[in-house]
């Protein structure tokens, strides 16, 4: 079988890796002279290569003409596109000739896998997630400036980079009744790009969901707190516990892990567990809500101004 990487950041290395270790052979497209036996610089002519199984992994503003150029070539094997599916919400949803998923791998976490299956049918009360990892830890040597991350051009922020937390809801307590977001630019990390944000969430199977998300937290968690009527729950996807009832499970689970599953569900063709080009939507719906909501900037400690609300 044979896979196209379209992009090769740290993202695309990760899944040329991953799916070369499956046994696949693997083309990438890239402009850059990268360490990579076998790359093409022109997205057509690597479809000429005929690939069964497309990876879209360059900048989140480019997803979309990605997605053309495959749609006008006639592609019509299987997709996957990173996180999150478009920069913005289009006008009108676009229609594609081939099976399209979105790569929320951390749904494969093995934490989040066991609460799905013990828990997943349960009512909770109520849930607090929290995702906070300081910008300037996420590519070690390089300024956090320098990332795309900290550029709204290009797709950066953390209502994008971290839509992880609300796919997650989505996926543990089904659709959103109400959401209410406040967020934006509140510290230095970033040139334009929005650094934390908070919502308030009323979902079909946890009436009150509070999520915040940030580049501002020196160290890294990824949790969540949940109570249901009969118990307490701490789930923490960075060290890979499930605290309950006094109890304690840790799992095993290194990054690649949630990548080799998404990939070998998606190639298998179960698919039971991977977000669909629906869910994704519904995802990105969620961030342009949020992404309209009147903001505050403040980068300096004294000085706290509200920004004209951001145009659609």
């Amino acid at each position: 079988m044979k896979a196209l990487i379209i992009g090769f950041g740290s993202i695309g290395s990760l899944h040329a890796e991953v799916l070369r270790g499956m046994g696949l052979d693997v083309l990438v497209v890239s402009r850059r002279d990268i360490d990579f036996p076998f790359r093409t610089t022109d997205i057509v002519e690597g479809l000429d290569w005929n690939p069964d199984y497309v990876v879209i992994a360059t900048l989140t503003a480019d997803h979309q003409d990605n997605l053309r150029v495959l749609a006008e070539y006639g592609y019509s094997g299987l997709v996957l596109v990173e996180k999150p599916l478009f920069r913005d919400m289009p006008e009108a949803v676009p229609t594609f000739p081939f099976d399209l998923f979105v790569g929320y791998n951390l749904r494969f976490h093995p934490v989040i896998e066991a609460f799905k299956e013990r828990w997943g049918s349960e009512m909770f009360l109520s849930c607090h997630a929290y995702c906070g990892q300081i910008l300037e830890s996420w590519r070690k040597g390089r300024p956090s400036k320098s990332v795309y991350s900290a550029s709204r051009a290009g797709g950066g922020g953390v209502l994008r980079d971290l839509s992880h937390e609300l796919d997650l809801l989505i996926h543990l307590f089904g659709p959103v009744r109400q959401f209410k977001a406040l967020g934006g630019r509140v510290s230095g990390q970033t040139i334009d790009s929005d650094d934390v944000y908070g919502f308030l969430i009323q979902m079909e199977k946890c009436p009150l969901v509070t999520l915040q998300i940030n580049y501002l937290d020196r160290v890294s968690r990824r949790e969540l707190l949940l109570n249901s009527a009969s118990q307490s729950l701490k789930l923490d996807v960075v060290q890979k516990t499930v605290e309950f009832d006094g109890e304690s499970i840790s799992f095993m689970c290194e990054r690649a892990d949630t990548y080799r599953k998404m990939h070998k569900e998606l190639l298998e063709g179960e698919r039971r567990g991977l977000c669909s080009f629906e869910e994704a939507l519904k995802v990105q719906e969620l961030i342009s809500i949020a992404d309209r909501q009147q903001i505050y900037e403040c980068t300096q400690p004294d000085l706290v101004t509200k920004s004209s609300e951001r145009e659609e």
